[in-house]
């Protein structure tokens, strides 16, 4: 009777948890607004929308690679920053308390010459202006080998902070030095959404689009797995209460 509350116990601690992890996916920046403090090239532009409809990159019909897609927007190695940049503030409408992911979707497709940035760093403020401590920083620089065509989105935890505005500053890959030992240097970054996440209800966000989101599936990141194997270990946790329910009636018996 005692592995049978202990087994109860567990079971509902792991529900529990299966919960919280999937609560933390709830996306509070589809249809904010964003300044794109670095211009990007006038031939993969933006219309003030691209960075938060919640639609990633892919290939289109009868497309060559994923470049082609509407959901990019294109910088140049010389559309970038005194610093080398490329900066962007995105504005959530109104200050989040529980900000728990931050992310951003971008290419690297070798074969037309766009590569993966070399970082990304996250800031955040209640200021638009000032005020900016970091989130957090992702190294998103891939392989760099000719013919790649890959597509990611990636995540970076934010320890539950609180604000606004989300300064998101990319830097390019620049140079790197190719398979065959010679310089090179990195003449595209393409991105096509940025995203945060917090454990509170969307619609209290005021959205600066109120239109709904569109629907576009995006690229793995893994997480959904990870609420899978808690759902999975859960179920299994119960299937095994219910063995040691119906063998602890049959030894009454």
């Amino acid at each position: 009777m005692k592995k049978l509350l202990l087994l109860t116990i567990a079971l509902v601690l792991l529900i529990s948890f299966t919960v919280n992890v999937a609560a933390e996916e709830s996306v509070i920046s589809n249809g904010s607004s964003y300044s794109l403090i670095t211009t990007p090239s006038a031939s993969y532009a933006d219309d003030g929308k691209k960075l938060t409809d919640g639609v990633f990159g892919t290939i289109p019909d009868g497309g060559t690679g994923y470049y082609s897609s509407n959901a990019y927007i294109g910088f140049t190695d010389e559309n970038v920053d005194a610093d080398g940049n490329i900066v962007i503030i995105l504005d959530l409408g109104k200050e989040y308390t529980n900000i728990t992911k931050m992310g951003i979707g971008y290419l690297n497709e070798t074969s037309v010459g766009i590569y993966a940035p070399k970082t990304v760093r996250f800031e955040i403020s209640n200021d638009r202006a000032d005020g900016y401590s970091e989130a957090g920083t992702l190294t998103t620089a891939k392989e760099t080998e000719s013919g790649l065509s890959q597509t990611y989105a990636d995540t970076v935890e934010t320890r539950s902070l609180s604000g606004r505005y989300v300064r998101i500053t990319i830097t390019p890959l620049a140079e790197f030095t190719n398979a065959d030992g010679n310089p090179e240097r990195a003449e595209w970054t393409f991105i096509d959404e940025i995203t945060v996440f917090a454990d509170e209800d969307t619609s209290e966000a005021e959205s600066s689009d109120p239109e709904s989101e569109p629907e576009n599936e995006k690229p793995q990141t893994g997480d959904d797995l990870e609420v899978f194997a808690f759902v999975l270990l859960a179920l299994s946790s119960l299937a095994m209460l219910v063995a040691l329910f119906v063998r602890s009636r049959n030894n009454e018996y």
